[in-house]
């Protein structure tokens, strides 16, 4: 038996030595190696005796890799080092880990210690075939290149050029001289050092040159003179001179032509050979003149200038113009000035003899003028357009002058626009150039007031007045006064009243259709109901989407394309009404012919799809799956339902029978020696056979590619569609 004193003695001991070996494995160390893609797995170094491993933490530094831990349970017990590019050194990867014992009285205790392992990473040495190239301008060689070890997976490996002015590499190593100079190439692989290879290229000179003449040019015109060396991949610098720098110029190899005549240029490389040649200089002549206009109204001193195109644009010309009855039409410099009435023909000649023509139509001058109306009533503050007709029909004046016999009244500008200023009457005239005068008589009508007056009784009570009236308030009384009548009103049994001005003629109430139906393509008029009936106005029309439905300003509308449109008409005096319009999809209608006289008809809301198998005819839509015996289909026909029904349709004399048999479309029954014509749908003719004598055709379907063909006979037509 211990004493305790000598118990505690070796516990001592025995914690030293725990603590010594725990020691000791701070500084083991293992040293890995692998190559890029490879991993290396690390496992948490052994406990001290009478100890177990709890877990351990990892980490690493340096070096481009990835730690996976490994465990059991949740326990840490190792790491998989996964190297993911090359480096060079090591990448030190970090071991903290713990263990834990019982002592004798049964107590756990831990302790944690770090163990640190190494790893680096395997080269994959790249060697190529030189590491030094001599080459000339123009010239190229391989660079061939070999990695050592062989490993998986296969590094990748690039090239390039530090100056690809002087030298170019692709991606197979081909080298290829562009200037002269130094450049190096470098070869990287993913998994290992790069290496490069020095190149140099040298610069050939010209042992001759030749300097192929140009095609004649013209004055003003440029062409670039190119200089053939040899050998080809020669290199040098130019100087360039002109014999004749008044016909034409050079400048750095660009000839433009200055004057006509011949030139001789002359071109000297760096290393002085010369060579020439003549270059002919032409005037650039037109090869054609147009007028902008070809055709051409004008009336009786009316002007117009025409103006020409001379093609090419570089040409060097003159022109001369004429007429060819000065008497109707004269002409100066493109101007124009008709005299009297008839037709002219005014021509615009080069110099060359290149000619454009204009007709000119003088039209007759009129004898009677009417202005549209000829009578107006216009309220005060509205304006309204005037037009004219002339006697004869197809007369036409160079000028209206427009003049009002009271303007303060009833104005009007240049354009035939009239303004009602002020109540009262004027004569509007419209004069032509020739002298001829149109009237039209406006009356701008008094305004037309309407007081209402509401008791606190409910009583109302309204009162008309060409005037505003006048009102005052004296004592307990409100009195109302206006040309044609006074009113007084104790105030205590005056409620309110307001003064309105009223429109006369004009229509109190609007009313159209609020929703209409209108197919694709049609028109239909909108009724339009005014209270009073016989009110007058002018209707003025809102449409928010016209791209859909037109309407005219007297209430036509069309459906231009599918989709829905709110229209807003209003009258002169502000009434509104409005109308959607709603323009569907077009219903279509599907017939099938069959040969016991039998149509049916099948109405859809989309284009179906048809398939002709070898025994089924098939339809099918989103309302409609149908299947026919393809023997007993004679013909089918797809239109629109507005279309006449079925026994409106003609039907041709078809007699053709239509089957398929391996790979083959075989036709029975067409017309003998007849030629039957395959159309793809852009409506493009594929192909064309012939029938035999018996009217009989077999048709393969194996040069077609798949898609929906047209296959049409002299007395019927097929559609097949080939997958």
């Amino acid at each position: 038996m211990f004493t305790d004193k000598a118990y505690c003695f070796l516990l001592r001991i025995r914690m030293f030595l725990v603590c010594y070996f725990a020691a000791f494995s701070l500084f083991a160390q293992q040293s890995r190696s692998a190559y890029v893609g490879q991993s290396v797995l690390f496992s948490a170094p052994s406990t001290p005796a009478n100890t177990a491993l709890s877990t351990s933490a990892w980490g690493c530094y340096g070096g481009n890799v990835t730690l996976e831990e490994q465990r059991v349970g949740t326990s840490v017990y190792g790491v998989k080092a996964t190297i993911n590019s090359y480096f060079t050194g090591t990448a030190e990867i970090r071991c903290d880990y713990y263990y834990y014992w019982y002592d004798n009285y049964g107590a756990m205790h831990q302790n944690r210690a770090t163990t640190y392992f190494y790893l680096s990473c395997n080269p994959v040495n790249t060697r190529l075939n030189t590491t030094n190239m001599q080459l000339n301008v123009g010239e190229g060689a391989w660079l061939e290149y070999s990695l050592s070890p062989s490993i998986s997976p296969t590094p990748t490996v690039r090239m390039y050029s530090s100056n690809s002015n002087v030298a170019t590499v692709n991606s197979n190593g081909y080298v290829y001289a562009v200037g002269p100079g130094s450049c190096v190439i470098t070869v990287e692989n993913s998994a290992g050092p790069p290496v490069t290879c020095q190149v140099r290229v040298n610069k050939v000179d010209p042992t001759s040159v030749s300097l192929p003449a140009p095609s004649p040019i013209y004055i003003g015109q440029t062409v670039k003179l190119t200089p053939q060396l040899y050998p080809a991949n020669a290199q040098t610098t130019y100087s360039w001179r002109s014999g004749n720098t008044t016909v034409a110029e050079v400048s750095g190899g660009s000839v433009t032509g200055r004057a006509v005549g011949t030139a001789r240029i002359t071109v000297t490389t760096a290393n002085g050979l010369a060579a020439s040649c003549d270059v002919e200089v032409y005037k650039p002549v037109p090869s054609s003149v147009s007028l902008n206009k070809t055709s051409l109204r004008l009336p009786v001193g009316g002007t117009e200038t025409l103006t020409y195109k001379v093609s090419p644009s570089y040409a060097i010309y003159s022109v001369s113009w004429k007429s060819d009855a000065p008497d109707v039409v004269s002409v100066s410099n493109g101007r124009l000035e008709a005299k009297t009435p008839g037709e002219a023909n005014i021509t615009v000649t080069t110099d060359n003899g290149k000619v454009s023509t204009c007709k000119v139509t003088v039209p007759k001058e009129p004898m009677e003028v009417s202005i549209i109306p000829d009578e107006l009533e216009l309220l005060m503050g509205r304006t309204k357009t005037l037009t004219c007709s002339f006697v004869p029909t197809d007369a036409a004046t160079s000028s209206l002058t427009w003049k009002s016999s009271n303007p303060e009244v009833a104005s009007i500008n240049q354009s035939g626009v009239v303004s009602a200023l002020r109540p009262g009457e004027a004569t509007l005239t419209a004069t032509t150039h020739n002298g001829i005068v149109g009237q039209c008589q406006i009356v701008v009508p008094l305004p037309l007031f309407q007081l209402f007056v509401w008791t606190k009784a409910g009583i109302k009570t309204g009162y008309l007045s060409t005037d505003k009236p006048q009102f005052s308030l004296e004592g307990d009384i409100v009195h109302f006064s206006t040309d044609r009548l006074s009113i007084d009103i104790h105030r205590d049994t005056l409620d309110k009243f307001t003064l309105e001005q009223v429109l006369p003629e004009h229509p109190q109430s609007l009313s159209i259709s609020e929703n209409v139906m209108l197919e694709l393509g049609a028109g239909r008029q909108l009724d339009i109901s005014f209270m009073p009936t016989d009110a007058k106005t002018e209707l003025t029309w809102f449409n928010d989407n016209p791209e859909v439905v037109s309407v005219t300003k007297g209430g036509f509308i069309k459906g231009l394309a599918v989709g829905d449109a709110n229209l807003m008409v209003q009258t002169s005096n502000g009434l509104r009404a409005t109308c959607r319009v709603t323009v569907p999809e077009p219903f279509l209608r599907f017939y099938v012919w069959l040969r016991s006289g039998e149509v049916h008809g099948y109405d859809l809301e989309e284009r179906p799809e048809v398939k002709i198998g070898e025994t089924v005819f098939t339809l099918h839509s989103a309302k409609h799956t149908v299947e026919y015996q393809a023997d007993n289909v004679l013909y089918f026909t797809l239109q629109d339902a507005a279309v006449n029904d079925p026994d409106g349709i003609s039907l041709p004399e078809a007699t053709s029978k239509m089957q398929f048999k391996e790979g083959e479309l075989q036709l029975t029954g067409c017309t003998p020696n007849s030629a039957v014509s395959v159309y793809d749908m852009a409506g493009l003719l594929v192909q064309t056979v012939q029938t035999d004598a018996n009217g009989n055709l077999s048709l393969s379907l194996n040069t077609l590619r798949s898609a929906i063909y047209i296959i049409k006979t002299n007395n019927t037509t097929f559609k097949i569609q080939k997958r």
